[in-house]
């Protein structure tokens, strides 16, 4: 109910447009990049989520079921900001540091 109600009351920071607009359209209350989400709204989007997502490896196996109380990990490739492991300094993350960590998932990854 705490996380429902800073949602409505206080709001997040979204800064992409298109979310802003989708969100707008939907009942949210935007005002700039931030944005209020009403307690229905959340409830509702739940209420129509899957109860199962399974994703496959590329040769079409089934290997990881997300659903009940399972939860899954992976290499963060949307990271906003970045800890690098070499100079362990926290900066932004960076089309380069994409594709590092593309190339580490998929050569670990593939072996499976």
């Amino acid at each position: 109910m705490a996380t429902l109600e800073v949602l409505e009351r206080t709001g997040v920071r979204i800064p992409h447009p298109k979310a802003l607009e989708v969100l707008d359209g939907a009942g949210a209350r935007v005002d700039g990049d931030r944005v209020r989400i009403p307690a229905w709204l959340v409830e509702d989007a739940i209420r129509q989520a899957p109860s199962r997502i399974v994703l496959g490896k590329r040769d079409g196996t089934r290997s990881v079921f997300l659903e009940r109380d399972r939860s899954w990990f992976g290499p963060s490739l949307d990271c906003i900001d970045y800890l690098d492991p070499v100079t362990e300094e926290r900066r932004p993350f960076t089309s380069e540091d994409c594709r590092i960590t593309a190339t580490i998932a998929d050569a670990r990854y593939s072996d499976e």
